[in-house]
């Protein structure tokens, strides 16, 4: 299996969001270069402008008035936020329109600065040759001027200090390509030096028109706060202090060979003037200036780089995938080692784009989304075995579970519940600045994250997170969805108000929409499953699990063991034969915006409807259009809204891509299920439910063999690769196993492994 997963430019880069990327999952960067520079751009999760302002608000929605409002007649379009309806009040009017917070340009994340290193700035036809490593987590970059003279850069960041370490030198330097010299008073310079800063930010009207300018479109017409303000060196550390309290603290030393040289706005690092040679490094902390200089570690170079390699080593070997075709893997592992870079258990992940891409302002104010966004970044974390990327998901939405539970009981009057809102923000709010209609009440979200605590429940089975955050969790979910769905007539339980994906609310498009069954469906099933595991709320769980079989349309789902996500995108089921719209030219998911399709993907995979054979060739097509030289993929086109930064839910191809090797139903284990027939591929330990690691290879004409390891021991289905031939199984205990079904059961104890090949 190939293991040189590199990714390799040979040009100059000059975004951010096409950048080759560093990070240890809390601080990363985003590496691009300018006129005789190398940047750094720097990214810190949590680097927030927190400020919010609820002082005209109006009192959030509530439920009910939702109702009356419908049931007079009126509409609420999703997009456009039109109410049309007759007698319709001020109070309707206030709550149908975006309350006032939701137009301040905070909250919002923030960029965290930037770190030039100035190189030889004369030099001309030159080359470029910029490197990932993906195995050791190093950047190396050479820039080699016309005559041979070579500048050679290696970054690498910490796995667990926020340092991030750069090491340099120059070969074949002579008196003829030197340009370096003092000259009618302007400064002596070093070939080499390095600048650490944060640029002041425009205000949000400067920012507009310079958007307007560059793209012709106004998408930021934030009112209410003023820029944050310019940063400050104190002692030799950069201080970003945010009116809000928030702080960013940014230190830069060199090896023994520097000298700091400072203003008031920036940091300099100056070697000696005709050095060939340095390290500089970078500290970033969001606490304090002291762990800021704490970050910068012993300041070597090689001791960086040795941590890096082996933490890094470690995570890769996690999994292994070959899908068959070189680019394919490079999109399955730039994006798995953008995931490293970003996301860490108990680090805040980030929201809509990468932190180290941020621009002055983000679109959507780089916020949580919830509704598909937010989960994307996760898809196939847990899956490709990287639990301690998944398990950062948590850590994001603890403040909108928090919130979630005053929604249910203030705007819902429904005590002890949780109703997680459309779009939040990593921040302890006083009250839901999201309460407008239609969006801020619909339904399905609370399923949507419900099923995610489930998912690591089922991939782990890991009984202490089940007790600790997941039963607590989807009790509350639970609790919301057995007051909200309703007893009809008819015997099953109604779904209203609330409508699906972004579209109005009216009587129709509010009333047993199918995406808020399925959630609300599997979010009841959910919890009545774990309470069973644990011995708890007997009689509670007897009434979800009643529920969730009683809500019409959703059988099918709930019998295929299938998660509601990816059953079906925005309530749509797709049926055989039915084209993905993503290959639809002119339809705008093939046109403009690639972001819902590893979602889209991974349910016509999961559904047994995607025609592997017949759509390969128009898969790579479609990808292609979307690779980004960094090896990610780029979610909405820049004729539609320009350079955004690196939108974070691209990341999700890591999780359709590992679907197309082995995705596991309800235990059922099926491999191969999007690898064209005459195709080989492998993987290596991908992650089941019940807690199997799979591996499996796959040559040009058929399987060749299947291996299964039980972390905890148990029972896994099999769909039998070699149907009508027989499966032979080879314990490691030596017993054997010939099985003729085409799905057939293994019961594994714990530690045990098994070897499956055609009988």
């Amino acid at each position: 299996m190939k293991k040189d997963h590199s990714i390799v430019i040979n040009k100059p880069v000059y975004l951010a969001e096409e950048g080759l990327l560093l990070g240890n999952g809390d601080f990363s960067v985003s590496c691009y270069q300018k006129p005789g520079k190398i940047v750094f751009q720097l990214g810190k999760s949590d680097f927030w402008d927190r400020r919010i302002d609820f002082s005209q608000n109006p009192k959030p929605a509530n439920i009910e008035e939702l109702k009356k409002l419908i049931e007079k007649g009126a509409t609420i379009d999703g997009v456009t936020f039109q109410l049309k309806g007759d007698n319709i009040t001020e109070r309707e009017r206030e709550i149908c329109k975006s309350f006032y917070s939701q137009k301040c340009s905070a909250p919002m994340p923030k960029r965290a600065g930037n770190l030039y290193i100035h190189i030889p700035a004369d030099w001309h036809d030159c080359t470029w040759l910029q490197k990932l490593d993906m195995e050791n987590g190093e950047l190396t970059i050479e820039y080699t001027n016309y005559d041979g003279a070579k500048f050679i850069l290696s970054a690498v960041i910490h796995p667990e200090l926020n340092q991030l370490a750069i090491k340099w030198k120059l070969e074949n330097y002579t008196d003829e390509n030197i340009y370096n010299c003092f000259f009618h008073g302007f400064p002596n310079l070093p070939l080499v030096y390095a600048t650490c800063f944060r640029e002041k930010e425009l205000s949000i009207t400067e920012f507009a028109e310079k958007e307007l300018l560059e793209h012709g479109c106004r998408y930021f017409q934030y009112v209410g706060f003023p820029s944050l303000p310019a940063a400050q060196i104190k002692d030799n550390v950069l201080e970003q202090i945010n009116p809000d309290g928030g702080k960013l603290f940014l230190a830069l030393s060199g090896d023994e060979n520097t000298n700091s040289n400072s203003s008031d706005s920036f940091l300099r690092q100056l070697p000696q003037r005709k050095a060939m040679s340095g390290e500089f490094f970078v500290g970033i902390s969001t606490d304090s200036r002291e762990d800021a200089l704490k970050a910068l570690g012993d300041k070597s170079y090689k001791t960086t780089a040795d941590l890096t390699a082996i933490e890094t080593a470690k995570f890769m070997s996690k999994s292994e995938v070959d899908l068959g075709d070189d680019f394919l893997n490079k999109c399955f592992y730039g994006s798995l080692y953008a995931k490293k870079c970003v996301l860490k258990a108990n680090k805040l992940p980030p929201g809509l784009f990468m932190p180290s891409t941020l621009l002055d302002y983000a679109q959507w104010k780089g916020d949580f989304h919830m509704n598909y966004n937010y989960q994307s970044i996760f898809l196939g974390d847990y899956e490709t075995n990287h639990i301690e990327t998944g398990d950062a998901y948590f850590e994001g939405i603890k403040s909108l579970v928090k919130l979630g539970e005053k929604i249910s009981r203030d705007y819902y009057n429904i005590d002890g519940g949780c109703f997680i809102q459309l779009c939040g923000y990593p921040i302890d709010m006083q009250d839901d600045c999201y309460g407008y209609l239609p969006l801020g009440r619909m339904a399905y979200m609370t399923g949507w994250v419900a099923a995610y605590f489930y998912r690591r429940w089922k991939l782990t089975m890991d009984k202490k997170f089940l007790v600790d955050y997941g039963y607590p969790a989807l009790k509350k979910f639970a609790i919301f969805y057995e007051n909200f769905l309703h007893l009809g007539n008819d015997g099953y339980y109604h779904s209203y108000p609330s409508n699906q994906g972004e579209s109005e609310f009216s009587r129709a498009g509010a009333y047993d929409k199918m995406q808020v069954l399925m959630h609300g469906a599997f979010a009841l099933h959910a919890a009545a499953d774990a309470a069973n595991v644990l011995g708890l709320d007997k009689e509670r769980a007897e009434k979800w699990h009643e529920i969730s079989q009683k809500i019409p349309q959703v059988t099918f789902m709930l019998e295929s063991g299938n998660y509601p996500e990816f059953s079906a995108f925005d309530g749509v089921v797709p049926q055989a034969g039915e084209l993905p719209d993503f290959f639809i030219v002119g339809n705008r998911f093939h046109d403009a915006y690639f972001g819902q399709m590893p979602y889209k993907f991974s349910i016509f995979l999961r559904s047994g409807v995607w025609q592997k054979d017949t759509w390969y060739a128009d898969l790579l097509k479609f990808l292609k259009r979307w690779e980004l030289p960094n090896g990610m993929l780029r979610a909405m086109t820049v004729a539609t809204h320009n350079y955004r930064g690196g939108w974070t839910e691209s990341l999700g191809i890591v999780g359709a891509l590992a679907d197309m090797l082995m995705f596991s139903i309800n235990g059922t284990v099926k491999i191969f299920q999007g690898i064209p027939e005459k195709q080989s591929a492998s993987f290596k330990n991908l992650r089941a439910d019940g807690a199997f690691l799979i591996s499996a290879e796959k040559g040009t004409n058929e399987v060749k063999s299947i291996s299964i390891f039980a972390e905890v021991g148990g029972t896994i289905k099999i769909e039998n690769p070699w149907f009508p031939k027989k499966c032979q199984v080879n314990y490691s205990n030596n017993k054997q196993e010939i099985f003729t079904e085409q799905i057939f059961v293994l019961t594994m104890d714990k530690n045990m492994s098994a070897e499956l090949a055609k009988g």
